[in-house]
């Protein structure tokens, strides 16, 4: 289990969207869900989280214009011939769309 505390609450929330998706080993799964039912902090950010896709779940599908279209792919591609090197880092925007 996760026990409530400002770590393990950082850690539940950056998985929210694995965990929804089913994502996640069993075990880490398991220790969230019982995070949840613990921690009022988080199991409100989950509801909130939850509730947000499924309100962009239900937006009209939009095209982009062109050029916005060719720059995204165009970066999307350069991200992922990128070698990996297993870490994210969030200091270092790498997606420009506008």
């Amino acid at each position: 289990m996760l026990p409530p505390g400002a770590a393990a609450c950082e850690r539940v929330t950056t998985l929210f969207g694995a965990f929804r998706d089913g994502a996640l080993p069993e075990l880490l799964r398991t220790g969230i869900a019982h995070h949840l039912e613990a921690c009022a902090t988080c199991r409100v950010r989950a509801n909130d989280y939850r509730e947000v896709i499924r309100l962009a779940g239900s937006l009209p599908p939009i095209t982009p214009p062109p050029a916005v279209a060719a720059r995204l792919l165009a970066t999307i591609r350069a991200a992922a011939a990128r070698p990996a090197s297993g870490e994210l880092d969030d200091t270092r925007p790498d997606i420009h769309i506008l």
